[in-house]
């Protein structure tokens, strides 16, 4: 999970679990709790963010400076046009 699905979901469950309010039917029950819901969600937001940072971090290519970099530069020469003086 990317940090923008994340953040994402943690923005829809924030929504579902505080600003949505679902009045009960007319028996007098509510067939989907929508906080809970936004509550699931906003958990799951976290733990992917979380996961996303650490992920992110362990992809990040140390190197040890005693060590110069290798570079290597090849030329190709074109017979076609002279050399210019």
């Amino acid at each position: 999970m990317t940090i923008g699905a994340s953040i994402f979901l943690l923005a829809v469950g924030l929504i579902l679990a505080l600003a949505v309010d679902v009045a009960p039917t007319a028996a007098g029950t509510v067939s989907i709790e929508w906080d809970v819901v936004g509550w699931i969600l906003v958990c799951a937001g976290l733990l992917g963010l979380a996961l996303s940072l650490y992920m992110g971090r362990r992809r990040v290519i140390y190197s040890d400076p005693a060590v110069p970099p290798t570079r290597t530069t090849t030329v190709i020469e074109d017979e076609r046009y002279p050399p210019v003086p």
